[in-house]
């Protein structure tokens, strides 16, 4: 075919095909294979899906079933959520048997961090579509080297190298037993900065420190969040005003991927010194937005932060509040405008802002397993990886057991065991 077509119009049609298509046609011919796994295709076919192909990814973890759930919506500006998505059976077990913190779909990965159920260090990135993963080595700040600690994590996409990074944000805790007189830091439990970072290179399979401009804020232990946009991982950090008694000072902290830099972003003054477990970070469209809980983690009102040009403080608006009874979290947007959210007891239900309605859309997990965002199909680890070999081209019907009364008791406590060790470090940060 590549006679009588021109390699740049050949690569603009295939470009928009399906991975499933093009893995089938590497097979056609030496050269179809090297256009197809080269990486300026990779990148140009990528491009073609996010902006044209838009699918909703829906993670949780299901109470009748006792298993994670990953489904795809294709999301559309239709007034209807579509109720037959496709499944995407994860091949990965927790060490708890539970569910994987899903850190970020960026650029067709999902990175998966075994983390919500005590210290592993177990990182995955998985491609879905391909059916191949990467696990990633053990990074440095561990619990066997450094005893307790808290870390943070960020995916991104390097343009400039085509080259997918995860940040890893790391506090150590303080310990009493272990503190010297002359450190100037108070003998109480708390995590010290500033962090230690490190930044996993895909392309290289390899973790690198990072020493120079690492900013002073906390985290939220547990409940942290992250987003990439403008080619930056950004998440909330805060720090106590001492002399100003127990008040925070919020900031969004931003690491560019491919300088790997960081940099502060500032927040609307409504929300710099409100009580940093009230807020969260997430995307609508390509903007960076923070939701402000009214009492989280049971809320009746949350409102919906937009920062509409980036990096400019006085471009942030609130866009429209949430009043809704029991709120646990807003998980994100639909492309209509509509709001999905996690209710206290389980339950996602469909908000309209617009007219204040509210609809079903038949999914209940666990608390703390939801994660919503954007999905598009890539070739990332193409030519990389390993192979998933526990997928079906059926998909098996789930057993209906009813709601596991132990495992949502299970949840419950542990969820509410992290909140209980935020508010102390939130206290105690020195």
């Amino acid at each position: 075919m590549s006679d009588y077509f021109p390699r740049e119009l050949l690569v603009e049609i295939v470009s928009r095909l399906p991975v499933k298509s093009l893995l089938r046609f590497r097979c056609v011919s030496k050269s179809w294979r090297s256009l197809i796994s080269s990486s300026s295709f990779i990148t140009t076919h990528l491009s073609h899906f996010t902006t044209t192909h838009h699918h909703l990814l829906i993670k949780h973890f299901s109470l009748s079933s006792n298993q994670e759930n990953y489904s795809l919506y294709p999301d559309t500006s239709a007034p209807t959520f579509h109720h037959q998505p496709l499944s995407l059976k994860c091949p990965f077990k927790t060490k708890s048997n539970t569910f994987f913190r899903l850190v970020s779909t960026t650029h067709g990965l999902l990175c998966l961090s075994d983390d919500h159920f005590g210290y592993t260090s177990t990182l995955i990135l998985w491609n879905p579509s391909l059916r191949k993963y990467v696990t990633l080595p053990q990074p440095r700040i561990c619990y066997d080297s450094y005893g307790p600690y808290m870390f943070a994590l960020g995916c991104g996409f390097d343009t400039n190298t085509n080259d997918y990074k995860v940040v890893r944000i790391a506090y150590v805790q303080h310990r009493p037993d272990s503190w010297e007189p002359n450190s100037g830091i108070s003998p109480q439990e708390g995590y010290l900065v500033p962090p230690q970072v490190e930044v996993f290179s895909l392309r290289n399979n390899s973790w690198k420190p990072i020493t120079s401009n690492i900013p002073q804020h906390r985290m939220v232990e547990y409940f942290w969040s992250s987003v990439f946009v403008n080619g930056a991982i950004h998440w909330l950090g805060y720090c106590l005003k001492k002399q100003e008694g127990q008040s925070y000072s919020n900031v969004i902290i931003g690491f560019d991927v491919g300088g790997e830099i960081f940099k502060d972003l500032s927040l609307p003054k409504m929300l710099v010194d409100e009580y940093p477990l009230n807020l969260s970070i997430s995307v609508c469209g390509e903007m960076i937005t923070v939701f402000q809980y009214d009492s989280w983690p049971k809320s009746q009102r949350c409102c919906v932060w937009v920062m509409k040009e980036y990096g400019v403080v006085e471009s942030w608006s609130k866009q429209f509040t949430v009043e809704l009874s029991n709120i646990y979290a807003v998980l994100g947007f639909r492309r209509n405008g509509e709001v999905l959210i996690a209710k206290s007891d389980g339950e996602v239900v469909l908000y309209n802002p617009k007219s204040n309605g509210v609809g079903k859309i038949e999914i209940r997990g666990g608390r703390d397993s939801f994660f919503v965002g954007n999905f598009a199909e890539s070739l990332v680890l193409l030519d990389g990886g390993k192979h998933v070999n526990c997928y079906d081209e059926e998909e098996e019907e789930a057993v209906f057991r009813g709601e596991d009364r132990a495992m949502v008791g299970l949840l419950e406590r542990t969820s509410s065991m992290h909140y209980a060790f935020a508010v102390h470090f939130l206290n105690n940060p020195y």
